[in-house]
Order: C-alpha cells, then sequence, then structure tokens
C-alpha cells in the first residue's frame, strides 16, 4: 500500500529522532506533486502504524505526534509557494495575451 511505505520511511526518520527530517520529507512530498489528500492519507497511515505500535504504558506520545506536525507545516507552505508561483505564471500569461489581442 502507497501510504503505508511512505508512513513507514516517515516512521523511520522519525525513529532517529530527526525533526528536520520530517520537514525535509515534508518538503520532497510537495515538490513531487503529491496532492493534499495523498498526504493526508499518508499521516493517517502514520498515526496508526504508531499508535498500534505504541508503548501504551511509557507515557510518551508516538512518533507521529512528534514527526506529523513538522511534515504537514512545511509541505503546507512549499505547496502555497508553488501555488503562488504558477499563479504569477498565469497572470502573466493573461496579460501578455491580453497584450496581443489588443493590437
Amino acid at each position: 500500500m502507497y501510504s503505508l511505505e511512505r508512513a513507514n520511511g516517515v516512521r523511520g526518520h522519525g525513529a532517529q529522532g530527526q525533526a528536520g527530517a520530517a520537514y525535509a520529507y515534508g518538503w520532497r512530498l510537495a515538490a513531487a506533486g503529491i496532492g493534499h489528500r495523498a498526504t493526508l492519507a499518508l499521516v493517517d497511515a502514520l498515526h496508526r502504524i504508531c499508535w498500534e505500535s505504541a508503548d501504551r504504558g511509557s507515557g510518551g506520545s508516538p512518533a507521529s505526534v512528534r514527526y506529523s506536525n513538522p511534515l504537514l507545516a512545511v509541505y503546507k507552505a512549499t505547496r502555497e509557494v508553488s501555488l503562488l508561483r504558477e499563479q504569477e505564471r498565469t497572470r502573466l500569461a493573461i496579460g501578455r495575451a491580453r497584450a496581443q489581442n489588443a493590437y
């Protein structure tokens, strides 16, 4: 399953104690053009895996809680930048087309 494989990859980064890896992974998802639904499915799978394997007696939170927020934050920011760039390219193209039609 696609989301399960990705979730295990993110979980592996978390197990290494690297919050920066979660940021990098979120950036890679956005750069690869992974949509928001797939990303949320990934986070859901990550939560399920971590909660199922968490030591309930330890009192700590599973890795998914610590690492999904940075992953989603950088994913959201990267996608926003990408969308704003695309919006600007579209605006410029419409301006050029209007200029050509004016002549």
